[in-house]
C-alpha cells in the first residue's frame, strides 16, 4: 500500500503507521514505503 500511496498520491503526503507496546513488529520499522512510524504504549 505504501508504493501505491508513493506512486499516486500527487500531493506527497507521509505514509505512516503506529504500533502499540502489544503489537512487536520489528519488520515493519525497516520498510522503505514507510516515512514515519510511531510507538506507543
Amino acid at each position: 500500500m505504501g508504493g501505491w500511496m508513493h506512486t499516486n498520491d500527487f500531493f506527497g503526503h507521509l505514509v505512516t503507521t503506529s504500533l502499540t507496546g502489544s503489537s512487536d513488529r520489528p519488520e515493519i520499522w525497516s520498510l522503505p514505503q514507510l516515512d514515519f512510524a510511531a510507538y506507543h504504549s
